[in-house]
């Protein structure tokens, strides 16, 4: 922002009394302002021709509503905002402090070491503002300012400070700052974008100039610029060679490519020890604290009477703050058992930083709520949040942002209390809140119908279930249409249920069938969520009494899971299950029996001998053999008699796999699984190691060769390319591919082999699902929702949360 000194067009804004201009933009102006107790703030507001635009009002109070959320030492938190008043205003701490181009002017290129602080820093302020719902879309370094801590972000996409910011043909941010997409998809434009703009920021920080400038074009001339972002022909003469691996992947005209922003802080690598900014940056920065401390009456509109001005609270008090906001991140790292108490011995502080009644003081509450839920005290969760919720409404109002997402965890620790009715009550209740206080489109809309489905699910309330589902799905695909992920995973419970409500019904047939042609279309046929589409059409189908048509679509998919997957893969033996059951309801004892009889054998090898699956596969197969030899089949009734009468006897598969493992491999096929878990739980890495022994322990105990060994590899290679690192997991891939065509030839593993890697191949060039982590969500941007890694909980048996699952047609054998 500028430092302008001319006298303001305006004397007040809402409660605050203008000092002075700060900027003005395409769409408002920013004023320092101070309150009646002399407290410094910075003001934005809409210019009077855009405040007579609805479109442009309803756009700034989306905007206020949403900057509310963001939180954490790398931006400016806001105070307060009246989105309906005659020019809408959106007040924030007054932060006195030098933008980041401002400091260039003044030092020119930074040390290394300098930009990766600073980058580290914005890196974190995007990641605060992706995880609000936000996307930038204008970071370049007229909206970063420099304080002596470190940056701080600012204009979230309400006010433009001077300079080139673009606004052609809904075309919104600033050349040489913008990404590719931005400029050719302005309407697609995600998280990925700001941090594409983080690159072009530390390039400029580390050269003088930004990458897309040639040496010979004129300053104002941006069209040479855009083409050159468009073409992926960044200038970094100049970059450290430090430096040049964070830049140059930011600056990948692929968004699917860049790191976001929690992977950057591992390439930046700062160090700590390292001096924060170059003297001459320090004493710019010093220059400004000191003229914000300045008596008022040295502005030339103040009243010669007027108190010394003084900054605001959380700036005054930066170190203590930080402080804080650094001991409460340690604090959420630990157990929930541990986390709690840590973070309960914080609220004081809050309170005494913050203020009661402070948006940060409310977010910690929520936090040391949230981890005593955790830690098994749902009860007591629930009272913390009735407290917090009953006193955050009386001071943001009822349906504030923040208040919401409270009640929102109020409903989910009242379900955990197992007061399944009132956790109910209040979901509806806050369901109808959001519906009439949020767009259907906004990413909470989504979340508070997804619970009350999940709610009424589990209360056996299946068409009203169904209902809410809809709901979820209809407002999210309003925005992004219907194959976004969390659209799929919504339709897919609304079509589950509405199956079991009315399985006779049919409607459920032809909610599956849309759902496997939009998954397809989005993800592809070998796509989890594709197949479960597949498997949901196949049992509505079966369900709504078109036996034939069901063994159909059964035989098909079992064919398809088979060539994509591999036929020991979950998916093939979900489908197998299914086909082996309907065969039997079909009238065919016998092929039930058949297919069964392999099933078991198979899911054995696959899973274990104990395996619920295994277990399920074994019963089917003792009951068709049994109606087989009812039905006058003799030669069925010796395998009737050995199978029938004992629940526990081991079958022809388990005894096999006992053969071939032994209580060694039971144990270590216990301890595989055990690492699976800690990877779904957040932990891949930690996974990998544990494979990896378990894999050599099993080849020395056991064979080289063994599916045991050849298991725990194939999950290293996914898990290791989970963490990132997708070349490792391509070599661990090939050697596996290598060594088992070496002894087994043309063998069915090598479809699985084959298949997880383009599926690996693929993850690097396909875009991200929104949470790139299925297990800690990535941060989301304000036209996109948040993605809540579905694929992995659609199969059944895969969820997360347990849900009753409704009659399925012929249970009985399975």
């Amino acid at each position: 922002m500028r430092d302008a000194q001319q006298p303001p067009d305006v004397r007040e804004i809402g409660p605050y009394r203008v000092l002075r201009e700060l900027g003005s933009g395409g769409m408002g102006q920013v004023h320092l302002c101070r309150t009646a107790g002399g407290v410094l703030v910075a003001v934005k507001v809409l210019h009077p021709e855009q405040a007579r635009d609805a479109d442009a009002r309803r756009r700034f109070a989306r905007e206020a509503r949403a900057a509310r959320r963001v939180g954490g030492v790398w931006t400016a938190p806001v105070l307060d905002a009246d989105p309906d008043a005659e020019r809408p205003w959106l007040a924030i701490a007054y932060v006195p402090a030098p933008s980041l181009a401002e400091l260039l002017r003044a030092t020119g290129p930074l040390p290394a070491a300098s930009v990766r602080r600073l980058g580290a820093g914005i890196a974190e302020a995007l990641e605060a503002v992706h995880v609000a719902g936000l996307v930038h879309r204008d970071l370049k370094p007229g909206n970063i300012l420099v304080t002596a801590h470190g940056p701080k972000v600012i204009d979230f996409g309400i006010s433009r400070a001077p300079g080139q910011t673009l606004t052609l043909d809904g075309l919104t941010g600033t050349p040489g700052y913008m990404s590719p997409e931005q400029i050719e998809r302005p309407d697609r434009v995600g998280p990925p974008s700001d941090v594409f703009a983080l690159g072009a920021v530390l390039a400029t920080l580390a050269r003088g100039r930004h990458p897309w400038t040639g040496p010979d074009d004129p300053p104002q001339d941006i069209w040479p610029v855009l083409r050159r972002t468009v073409e992926a022909r960044p200038e970094l003469d100049g970059v450290p060679a430090e430096l040049l691996p964070a830049v140059t992947r930011c600056l990948d005209p692929d968004p699917a490519a860049r790191p976001t922003p929690r992977q950057l802080l591992a390439l930046l690598r700062p160090d700590p020890q390292a001096p924060w900014l170059p003297p001459a940056g320090l004493a710019l920065v010093a220059e400004h604290v000191e003229r914000a401390l300045r008596p008022a009456d040295t502005v030339a509109d103040a009243a010669a009477d007027a108190p010394a001005v003084r900054p605001h609270p959380l700036i005054a008090r930066h170190a203590e703050v930080l402080d804080l906001i650094g001991r409460r991140a340690v604090a959420e790292l630990l157990p929930p058992a541990t986390a709690a108490p840590a973070l309960e011995q914080l609220l004081p502080l809050a309170e005494e930083l913050y203020g009661t009644d402070h948006p940060d003081a409310f977010d910690l509450r929520l936090a040391h709520a949230r981890a005593t839920g955790e830690s098994g005290e749902d009860a007591r969760a629930a009272v913390l949040l009735a407290e917090l919720v009953e006193h955050a409404a009386r001071v943001l109002g009822p349906d504030a942002p923040a208040v919401l997402e409270q009640r929102l965890e109020l409903v989910h620790r009242t379900a955990r209390t197992g007061n399944l009715p009132v956790a109910v009550g209040t979901a509806a209740r806050l369901a109808e809140r959001v519906r009439a206080t949020t767009a259907p489109t906004d990413p909470l809309h989504y979340r508070t119908h997804l619970r009350l489905g999940e709610l009424l699910a589990e209360g056996q309330q299946f068409d009203s279930a169904a209902a809410a589902y809809q709901l979820a799905a209809d407002g999210l695909a309003g925005q992004h249409g219907e194959q976004h992920p969390d659209v799929l995973e919504a339709r897919y419970w609304q079509a589950h249920w509405t199956y079991a409500e009315n399985p006779a019904g049919g409607a459920a047939v032809a909610l599956f069938d849309r759902l496997a042609v939009e998954a397809e279309a989005a993800l592809g046929p070998a796509a989890m969520e594709t197949l479960s589409a597949r498997e949901g059409h196949a049992y509505a189908t079966a369900g709504a009494g078109h036996t034939d048509r069901a063994l159909a679509l059964y035989r098909r998919l079992v064919q398809d899971c088979t060539a994509l997957r591999g036929p020991e893969d979950e998916l093939t033996l979900t489908a197998r299950n299914g086909l082996a059951r309907h065969l039997g309801e079909a009238g065919d004892a016998r092929a039930a029996a058949y297919a069964f009889e392999e099933l078991a054998r198979d899911c054995a090898t696959a899973l274990g001998p104990h395996h619920p699956r295994t277990r399920a596969a074994r019963n089917g197969w003792a009951n068709w053999n049994a109606r087989a030899a009812r039905n006058g089949w003799a030669n069925w009734n010796a395998r009737a008699a050995a199978t029938a009468p004992d629940p526990v006897a081991t079958t022809a598969a388990d005894r096999a796999f006992s053969r071939e493992s032994g209580p060694a491999g039971e144990a270590l096929s216990a301890r595989m699984r055990a690492a699976l878990a800690l990877a779904e739980h957040g932990d891949p890495g930690t996974a990998v190691t544990l494979l990896a022994d378990i894999a050599a322990e099993a080849a020395r105990t056991l064979d080289p060769h063994h599916f045991l060994v050849y298991k725990c590899r194939l999950d290293a290679a996914v898990l290791t390319a989970r963490t990132g690192d997708r070349s490792a997991a391509l070599r661990l891939i090939d050697l596996l591919r290598a060594e088992t065509a070496a002894r087994f030839g043309d063998h069915s593993r090598l479809l699985t082999i084959d298949l997880t890697r383009r599926q690996i191949e693929e993850s690097a060039t396909a875009p991200d699902p929104v949470v790139p982590d299925p297990v800690a969500p990535a941060p989301a941007p304000a036209d996109q929702a948040p993605s809540r890694g579905v694929g992995r909980r659609w199969f059944p048996g895969r969820r997360k949360t347990p849900r009753p699952d409704p009659p399925r047609p012929g249970t009985l054998g399975t």
